[in-house]
């Protein structure tokens, strides 16, 4: 495949890596990637996003096709990931003149890829315009879609938009760069790129999307996968669906997961719902140690509030648990309300061990958590119903 046109002086130069299975140690590419590289030749010449390093050499015969390497002034970085960043010393070193473009928070990032303080940075903020003559590019702040680095270009003679990771799939195009409308392995490479990427951002990726499906787009050209301009909005329009708030009714809803070896810690569940209930909330009670991870996430998504109950085995969370709070990871958590409790037998450490590990994943937990030894007594049990009273009024603060 050689470099393809999008539009009057706008290029595709970028590489595929049809191959490639997993990406980043946990993202399973049935189809592979590309890494999507743009070149724009105005009297100026920019370079949108380089590609991954190991695929330097295609980039640079892509580019060479329309402008020598010398010719170019900019490249734009709208990601410092290692899969756009990893040939940017190596595109340096045959051409140091080169201007790096990126947002403000990256201008760190890249300083610590290029190491090279000769190198110019020119760190930008949303609304800042590049002139190459004959073409413009307008910097759209996205920060968290997926990184804090993250921008959003825009050439608005020829109406394209390019996210870098947003709207992208791993996906090496059999025959065309060009999206088909249609293509069923698309569609599901998209919705897995989004899930595995982009999911625990969710709420940043609905404002970026917000903020450009008003604008006037013929090309969405993203940095991995096929290029879109048959339907350009398709998948913006997909990321505003999939980013659409979970819980639309009145009342806080509380996600009750617990694991429970005996059935003490299910029995505190059972009272903290029963109160929670009461005091006028929508709870869901789920047994982790049988629910999937799918439908958990989609549990986590659509709770305002988490309580986790684990019992303590050997000074330590259950795995199912362990293995249940790990999942919040992968979803958009971040300030959602959380607690623990459960039952122990000697310890009553995995308490104090979850409440920390939430802590860390930014959640704001109510402390400290309800713990009953062994089988509850009424005493423990009146001590879960207060305990789920004021998890309710922190539920409903702010």
């Amino acid at each position: 495949m050689n470099s393809v046109e999008l539009a009057r002086k706008v290029f595709w130069v970028g590489a595929a890596d049809p191959d490639l299975r997993v990406f980043d140690i946990v993202v399973k590419t049935d189809y592979g990637t590309t890494y999507n590289s743009y070149l724009l030749v105005g009297e100026k010449v920019a370079l949108i996003d380089a590609v991954k390093e190991g695929f330097e050499n295609v980039l640079f015969a892509r580019i060479e096709e329309h402008v020598p390497l010398e010719r170019i002034d900019y490249l734009i970085v709208n990601h410092t990931e290692p899969d756009h960043s990893g040939a940017i010393k190596l595109l340096l070193a045959r051409n140091p003149k080169i201007k790096l473009v990126c947002s403000k928070p990256a201008v760190p990032f890249l300083k610590n890829i290029v190491n090279d303080e000769s190198v110019a940075i020119d760190g930008v903020k949303g609304g800042d315009r590049l002139d190459l003559g004959g073409l413009t590019l307008e910097f759209i702040s996205a920060p968290f879609m997926h990184w804090p680095d993250t921008m959003f270009t825009y050439c608005p003679e020829e109406k394209i938009l390019f996210p870098c990771d947003g709207y992208a799939a791993h996906f090496a195009p059999y025959e065309s760069i060009f999206f088909k409308p249609g293509d069923k392995v698309h569609e599901k490479e998209a919705w897995h790129y989004y899930d595995a990427i982009m999911r625990p951002y969710a709420s940043f990726c609905r404002k970026a999307s917000q903020a450009v499906i008003g604008m006037d787009i013929k090309i969405v050209a993203p940095s991995h996968g096929p290029i879109n301009r048959d339907e350009p909005k398709r998948f913006i329009e997909k990321y505003l669906e999939w980013t659409a708030p979970k819980n639309v009714g009145d009342k806080k809803r509380v996600l009750i997961a617990f694991a429970s070896s005996y059935g003490n810690t299910r029995m505190m569940a059972q009272e903290i719902d029963q109160t929670l209930q009461q005091a006028g909330l929508s709870t869901t009670m789920v047994d982790l140690a049988h629910i999937p991870a799918k439908e958990l996430r989609d549990h986590y998504e659509a709770a305002d509030a988490i309580l986790f109950g684990t019992p303590t085995f050997v000074g330590d969370v259950v795995k199912p648990v362990w293995d249940a709070a790990q999942l919040l990871m992968t979803v958009s958590s971040v300030g959602k309300k959380a607690a623990v409790f459960g039952s122990y037998g000697w310890g009553g450490q995995a308490v104090d061990i979850l409440e920390s590990y939430l802590e860390g994943l930014k959640l704001k937990v109510h402390k400290p958590g309800v713990k009953a030894r062994l089988v509850p007594s009424q005493t423990e049990l009146e001590e879960c119903r207060r305990f789920a009273e004021a998890f309710s009024g922190f539920v409903r603060q702010g």
